[in-house]
């Protein structure tokens, strides 16, 4: 089956690139990686005539550069990053960083950022220090800078927030005006104007300014000023070019808020109460934060409510005298526990958390300014609603019924419609675990379970499953965890709702919503060819797609492994190709008022430098050539694919990484660095890391291989099914006749830390395994706590990646049998152990039981516990010392070089604090 092909781009990609051999290439070493810069932050102009972008190294000063995409003009911007362009293209702004070695040598105060100002035309430079955050007019003629508070900060009067200084600059005249102790600030859409609330130490100012920005700097208008209220969440009307906002009291004896939600008229400038604090529910206020949403259209203002059995109990202080020293009610106040129910919703842990994250949610409301009259969506038994823009309904979901099971079974809810008008509420689908889509205009909702994609019309009242019938399965075919597989993704809805896109595995499929038709987008080529297309969603406000759009693909060749780019005309069918070769490309951003996009393309062995091209992706120009400049002088290593079936008859991929100078004549030490699947990264550019990620350039500068194989998983026994993919993958490799059989490694950290562990004990393939925060003993983390989320681990081996498939009783001889612990005795592999002792993932007590057992044992292994520290190693000194710890002990046991101290004699704990 052919494909369409526009042969021009592709032509042009294959224009030979002249590469010096004059000088001799150097090893990359731990301080090149240190140095080497990752690109980040990439963005272009609206009317895309400058790109902008940082060089942010691993450790050291970043630098941000502006590249004219019609010139040859570039600026260059020390100690910056993430550049802002104004919305009007001619000014761009970034955060101006403090010296990296400041910042390393202060002990207490950190220096703080500040922000760089850059006039594209006239090339002018205005820098601010101590700023917090910055906002342009959509006329980009004024800009609001907000700065730190000063060290002489006055003390907030009962948790009032107090505000900061603001000044507002006018970008053609030059002026600016401070405005003193401001909390928030906005401008409206048409820059017309300026509003902000005031919150000083005295009060006599407080509250809403707005400043009429029609002509130069006037007066601000006290819009809704008083000593005793605090304003907060303001929010722009823009089709009625209102304000709105919450406005409180301050009220002594209550923490509760006495709030109200209020909308100010620009036209005679006086504010409007929309609805009453004494309307709500007598067990339910507005909170003071909120977040408030009106619709496209202007008619329905969506905001919060709280109940107040949601807020925090505080405890009387006790005193005790003589009189209540022996008052049993009274000591037992100052009593500090918690307890566990059996039938509790959640953990006490997940509980905590939980309501750390979610102290401050608030129950979605909506206001018709036709009605005047507001309905409340969301409560307790449906918790969360959405915010739409259609006038009819909204969805919700309810994880109660579901709360007590995602222990161990993960997160389930029930999908519900509601009705914006009435609030009543219809339930649509019971237990299950992907969001649902609402058409823009509330006529269809589609939803996914029981691996189908269903469609209910709330007009009919009917429910329809829509793929149960066809051919290509619209669920993950490769999903293999102890769980319903997920969807592909929903990709979006057609004008008028008469339409919607969904994926299977390669392709984009168009359903029709009334007669629940359908016809393949791309013609099932991505399936014939193994190619995978997913629509570059370049406009994020963007409702819904038209029949005459022409949208962008990114394809990956699922055999060959690359991304290519390619476009689709929705009113033809087929893919039509742009860019294609063995490299990785991937769009980043369209201009929004210019027909430009930015895209990279990267290879194992090629920076992903920045071009430019118009959306058909003709005339393409290369912006940077930063993969020239940093990869030259280094021999930096090619990737090549390898293909094998393991013992099953499962056929693998995945990749080698081969030393620059690679002589298939010689014998090569190799390390095996794997986690489920990585053959889908052998084309992406690999940036030196320092950490607990091998830096593969140091291990090629010293003639290692890297191995990175892809593992298919047999549920309730996922240690030997890595057993099983990983060595037949090397003895694949060692069949091709370049591997030192004696110089074997493989490392992994997490999941693939604790397959490292097992796998040791299973084989003596390996001169040296390190296994960062591995589990090793199923039974013991099954009902451990994950600290990040609270959560205890046990839905991980019942129904997700641990892949155990049951509990602890049912499935018992799987959790022993896949256990490292259970199986030291056999391993003969050395062993390198890592944790940080505030790992917030896996109990970082599993590396010790797994420690404890080798040294029992008298195994070799080392333990390496890095303080403070969580799922690894996040303070640079210590992520240094990890990644060259790593490398000396491969060095050790492969290359078979003299040891370092720790290696041969350990540390001595009470000579080394």
């Amino acid at each position: 089956m052919n494909k369409r092909t526009s042969s021009l781009v592709i032509v042009f990609f294959l224009i030979v690139q002249v590469v010096s051999f004059s000088a001799e290439k150097q090893k990359f070493a731990f301080v090149d990686a240190m140095k080497f810069p990752r690109i980040q932050h990439q963005t272009i102009s609206n009317d895309g005539r400058w790109v902008g972008y940082s060089l942010v190294p691993e450790r050291g000063d970043p630098t941000s550069h502006i590249v004219s995409t019609e010139t040859d003009t570039r600026f260059t911007f020390e100690r910056t990053l993430k550049p802002v362009f104004s919305p009007n293209s001619e000014w761009v702004i970034f955060r101006l960083m403090p010296k990296a070695i400041d910042v390393e040598n202060a002990e207490k105060e950190k220096p703080t950022e500040g922000l760089l100002l850059f006039n594209l035309n006239l090339q002018t430079k205005f820098t601010f220090e101590k700023t917090q955050k910055f906002l342009f007019s959509e006329d980009s003629r004024w800009l609001a800078i907000q700065f730190k508070p000063t060290e002489t900060k006055e003390k907030e009067n009962e948790g009032k927030e107090q505000g900061t200084l603001v000044t507002l600059f006018d970008l053609v005249s030059k002026n600016q005006l401070d405005l003193q102790y401001v909390t928030e600030f906005t401008f409206d859409t048409l820059s017309q104007y300026f509003a902000y609330v005031v919150s000083e130490p005295e009060g006599k100012k407080n509250g809403l300014y707005v400043i009429n920005l029609k002509g130069e700097f006037s007066p601000p208008i006290k819009a809704d000023v008083d000593s005793a209220v605090i304003i907060t969440s303001l929010t722009w009307n823009k089709a009625k070019q209102t304000l709105s906002y919450v406005k409180s009291y301050e009220r002594k004896g209550t923490k509760i808020d006495s709030s109200m939600i209020c909308n100010l008229l620009m036209t005679v400038m006086v504010p409007q109460t929309l609805v009453e604090f004494s309307q709500i529910a007598s067990d339910w206020f507005i909170p003071r934060k909120n977040q408030l949403k009106w619709s496209e259209d202007g008619e329905r203002l969506f905001f919060g409510i709280k109940p107040k059995i949601d807020t925090t109990v505080t405890k009387d202080k006790i005193k005790f005298n003589d009189t209540n020293f022996y008052d049993i009610s009274k000591i037992l106040q100052k009593a500090d526990y918690t307890l566990w129910h059996w039938n509790d919703p959640r953990v006490k842990t997940n509980e905590r958390n939980w309501w750390e994250k979610n102290k401050d949610r608030t129950f979605q409301c909506v206001y018709h300014t036709t009605t005047k009259q507001f309905i409340q969506l969301s409560d307790l038994n449906l918790p969360s609603v959405e915010f739409v823009d259609n006038p009819k309904y909204t969805i919700g979901y309810d994880p109660n019924p579901y709360l007590k099971e995602s222990t161990w079974e993960g997160e389930y809810f029930d999908l519900y419609l509601v009705n914006l008008n009435t609030g009543e509420r219809k339930l649509i689908a019971k237990r299950i675990n992907e969001g649902a889509h609402l058409s823009p205009q509330g006529k269809y909702l589609v939803f996914y379970k029981d691996k189908n994609w269903h469609l209910y019309d709330p007009q009919l009242d009917t429910l329809v499953n829509l793929t149960g019938k066809m051919k290509y399965a619209f669920y993950d075919e490769d999903y293999d965890m102890p769980s319903p597989p997920p969807s592909y993704g929903f990709a979006g809805w057609f004008e008028n709702d008469n339409a919607f896109l969904l994926y299977d595995k390669y392709d984009i499929w168009k359903f029709f919503s009334e007669n629940y038709g359908y016809v393949c987008q791309t013609v099932v080529y991505g399936r014939d060819l193994k190619q995978t297309y997913r629509i570059v969603n370049l406009d994020k406000d963007k409702k819904f797609y038209r029949n005459t759009d022409t949208v962008l693909l990114s394809a990956y060749h699922n055999d060959l492994k690359y991304t290519s780019i390619y476009l689709l005309e929705f009113k033809i069918l087929g893919p039509l190709s742009l860019l294609e070769e063995p490299k990785n490309f991937k769009i980043i951003q369209k201009a929004k008022n210019a027909n430009k996009v930015l895209f990279s393309r990267e290879s194992y062995d090629e920076f992903p430098d920045l071009w430019v091209a118009n959306f058909d992706m003709s005339n393409p120009k290369r912006l940077t050539n930063h993969s020239g400049e940093l990869l030259s002088k280094y021999k930096w290593g090619t990737t090549e694919l390898v293909r094998w079936t393991n013992s099953r008859g499962d056929t693998l991929d995945g990749f080698i990484v081969k030393p620059a100078n690679f002589d298939p004549k010689k014998k090569y030490p190799l390390i095996v660095y794997f986690y489920e699947r990585f053959s889908q990264l052998m084309y992406n550019f690999s940036f030196p890391y320092i950490g607990h990620r091998p830096c593969i350039q140091i291990y090629n500068s010293d003639d290692y291989i890297f191995f990175l194989p892809d593992i298919k998983y047999q549920i309730g026994n996922p240690g030997n099914s890595a057993l099983d993919c990983i060595t037949s993958g090397v003895k694949s490799l060692i069949a091709k006749g370049f591997i030192d059989t004696t110089a074997i490694g493989i490392m992994g950290h997490s999941w693939s830390g604790y397959q490292t562990a097992y796998i040791i004990t299973q084989t003596k393939m390996f001169s040296a395994a390190l296994a960062g925060a591995p589990v090793g003993n199923m039974t013991s983390a099954y009902s451990g706590i994950r600290l990040e989320s609270g959560l205890a681990r046990q839905f991980q081996y019942e129904r997700y990646q641990s892949r155990i498939g049951g509990n602890l009783w049912d499935s018992l001889t799987n959790y022993i049998n896949n256990s490292p612990v259970f199986k030291a005795q056999t391993a003969t592999t050395p062993l390198l152990l890592m944790f940080g002792d505030e790992d917030q993932a896996v109990p970082w007590q599993q590396g010790i039981e797994l420690y404890l057992a080798f040294r029992r044992l008298n195994k070799t292994a080392f333990f390496l516990q890095y303080h403070k520290e969580k799922h690894w190693p996040e303070k640079f000194p210590n992520k240094l010392d990890y990644a060259i710890k790593i490398k000396e002990f491969f060095d050790t046991f492969l290359l078979k070089k003299t040891p370092p101290d720790w290696i041969k004699n350990g540390e001595n704990i009470i000579i080394k604090e």
